[in-house]
């Protein structure tokens, strides 16, 4: 079995046509991506510390990230390959993450 450790997630890589896309709010534009949260495959299971705690974010939940931090942040533009890995990948540290959505 293979898991990530020290609170990072292995997640599926970000894909964006690299367009700034706006919305108006109250008559102003702003960048679509300073408000919108992407979610993205977590693709090994994850041990997450949370205080004194250990849990496991499982294969397959989503992990959703501010969508500003996946096209300005450097470690969401290093992609990864591996052979314990089926596909191109991003590590991400748990504390960019805004919420889980478990797989059920």
């Amino acid at each position: 079995m293979t898991k990530s450790l020290n609170n990072r997630l292995i997640l599926e890589t970000y894909k964006t046509d690299g367009s700034i896309k706006s919305e108006v709010k109250n008559g102003f534009a702003f960048a679509q991506q300073k408000s919108a949260v992407v979610g993205l495959r977590v693709l090994i299971d994850a041990s997450i510390q949370e205080g004194l705690y250990n849990r496991t974010i499982p294969v397959g939940s989503k992990v959703y990230l501010l969508e500003e931090a996946l096209h300005t942040q450097p470690w969401a533009k290093k992609i990864l390959t591996s052979q314990a890995v089926s596909e191109p990948f991003i590590i991400v540290n748990v504390s960019d993450v805004q919420f889980v959505r478990e797989k059920e």
